[in-house]
């Protein structure tokens, strides 16, 4: 759990000139640290990957069978992996060797199954909690006992749709929900932006709210002759709840806001303005090729077309990804990747529990950074196959931009 009492040691207008670039941090009069990182990217020191510690290839070591579709992965207080297959619906279980221990967890509609496996968070004492947004239930697993309960929680009354639901405790947790702000009707050959807003709720077990509801811009799609239409520089605000902490955000600019998981209070903000960016033609480009690649027809054409016109396109690159909460503190957030399919944001700027800026990582091609404890990350990675693979790794941590001399 991250200390909280630190923030006090901060000072009004205290700037901190020992880091590349120039970071300048507030205290303000509600008791909110806020940050603003006035550096480049390029002055803040590269971290490395070292060489994997742990590799898992397969469901099951004695099978050949792959994994279907890792959504993600998870580590347990004493080391095990949890791995989320929701291409097979169900949960794996690998001890800190590698070895497969259990599986929970199948497709179907009863208790124990997932319509829909949606997100997986862990509690303290490592009990599992799986959302099915299909059925708005929470199916609850123990590393050892294996099913527990299933628990059912309503919607949220204001005609938002539950999106995701993370578990503080066994009795408290936060929703993700999205409600979109006008109602529009296709009409004529134009498309129109659907814009959308992401309310976060602090819910007890009878899913009743315990805090004033957080509300926030969302992405937007595209409204049009034929539907709708998915836009891939619209990115979902990202989203992280766990123990040590509550980050939310703007993919749009970066801007992180961190919320106390016990008073969902509002205790930091970090802001990076130099991560404005324009759309470069490049990555409009690669985004099309992507696009047409999954379907070359004379309609899948004109979707992309109207996807990347500028009648849709945002006026400058969503600058943030997906945020991540390790337990120390530490904040590791992506640079936002136009992709379609699988998400490999490659990226990645590490920051101190008060936003201040320590490293930052690059990922190899198809890899997907799922989790972080002390100086080791778990990604997701696909080959060449896209047969997907877990893997430890441990960090090789800089604490300055100079290259080290080759041998």
């Amino acid at each position: 759990m991250a200390s909280y009492g630190l923030l006090s040691l901060f000072a009004i207008g205290c700037r901190n000139l020992e880091r590349p670039g120039q970071v300048v941090t507030v205290r303000d009069s509600n008791g909110i640290t806020v940050t603003t990182i006035e550096a480049t990217v390029d002055e803040i020191p590269e971290w490395l990957l070292g060489e994997p510690v742990l590799k898992i290839d397969h469901p099951d070591e004695a099978s050949a069978t792959d994994f279907v579709e890792v959504a993600d992965a998870l580590w347990l207080s004493d080391g095990r992996i949890l791995v989320v297959d929701a291409g097979a619906g169900r949960l794996l279980l690998f001890g800190s060797d590698g070895l497969h221990q259990a599986s929970f967890g199948r497709q179907g509609p009863g208790p124990g199954e997932f319509t829909r496996l949606g997100v997986v968070s862990l509690t303290p004492g490592d009990t599992i909690f799986v959302y099915d947004p299909s059925r708005r239930t929470l199916q609850v697993f123990h590393p050892e006992a294996g099913f527990v309960r299933s628990t059912a929680l309503p919607g949220p009354d204001d005609h938002a749709t539950p999106f995701a639901v993370w578990a503080l405790t066994s009795r408290r947790f936060v929703r993700r929900s999205h409600r979109y702000q006008e109602t529009l009707v296709p009409s004529g050959p134009e498309w129109q932006r659907r814009k959308s807003k992401v309310v976060l709720d602090l819910l007890d077990e009878a899913g009743g709210r315990l805090a004033q509801v957080i509300e926030f811009d969302g992405h937007y799609t595209g409204i049009g002759p034929i539907g709708e239409l998915r836009i891939p520089f619209s990115k979902a605000p990202p989203v992280f709840v766990g123990e040590p902490g509550i980050l939310f955000g703007s993919s749009q600019s970066f801007h992180l806001i961190g919320l106390h998981p016990t008073t969902f209070a509002r205790y930091l903000e970090v802001r990076w303005p130099s991560l404005h960016e324009p759309i470069s033609g490049r990555e409009i480009d690669r985004v099309r090729g992507q696009l047409l690649a999954r379907n070359s027809s004379e309609t899948a054409k004109r979707l992309a077309d109207a996807a990347l016109s500028g009648n849709l396109l945002p006026k400058s690159r969503p600058a943030l990804g997906r945020a991540i909460m390790a337990p120390d503190g530490r904040i590791w957030a992506a640079r936002f990747e136009p992709t379609v399919g699988f998400a490999h944001e490659r990226l990645w700027y590490v920051l101190d529990a008060q936003g201040r800026p320590l490293g930052r990582l690059r990922l190899p091609e198809n890899s997907h950074l799922t989790a972080v404890v002390g100086d080791q990350v778990l990604v997701v990675q696909r080959d060449s196959n896209d047969v997907a693979s877990v893997v430890v790794y441990g960090l090789v941590i800089r604490t300055s931009t100079r290259t080290p001399a080759r041998e």
